[in-house]
């Protein structure tokens, strides 16, 4: 892997989505000492943010709004009814890059994702949806590392 992959992998997976929806990169790392760790950020006027994060080799999306925390987009699709999709493969070793399912689910469901972001309890119910998968990781039935594909 060598610098520059998440930035094209980006643009393969979403096309233009995000500049449509007024992003653009403010910032990008490589750090080829930590297995080629990448975190994409891309900012709108607003002050939404969007940070894609390739930790190893998983891709991971998160999303926040102006001064809030960020949010991993899966659990604001599963609050919009999609069910978690997997991280792993099916002996729950991790698979490369986002999982084909999200990246469907994103370029679907954007706009109603950051419309999420505006609801004011919307952090407590993100919380609720992590602390089940905690649970369920932790009690031995997840089977594999998941996280958000329609019910």
């Amino acid at each position: 892997m060598s610098t520059g992959d998440l930035q094209r992998d980006v643009a393969a997976f979403f096309g233009s989505l995000f500049e449509r929806c007024g992003f653009h990169e403010t910032y990008y790392t490589y750090d080829r000492k930590h297995f080629g760790n990448e975190i994409l950020e891309m900012t709108r006027e607003d002050g939404t943010r969007l940070q894609f994060t390739r930790d190893r080799s998983q891709v991971f999306l998160y999303v926040a709004a102006r001064d809030r925390p960020r949010v991993l987009v899966d659990d604001l699709l599963q609050l919009l009814g999609f069910r978690e999709v997997s991280y792993g493969d099916a002996n729950g070793m991790p698979k490369d890059g986002l999982p084909e399912e999200l990246k469907a689910q994103v370029n679907q469901s954007f706009d109603a994702v950051l419309s999420l972001l505006s609801v004011p309890d919307i952090y407590g119910r993100v919380e609720t949806i992590q602390r089940e998968r905690f649970n369920r990781w932790f009690s031995g039935s997840a089977g594999g590392r998941t996280s958000a594909s329609p019910r």
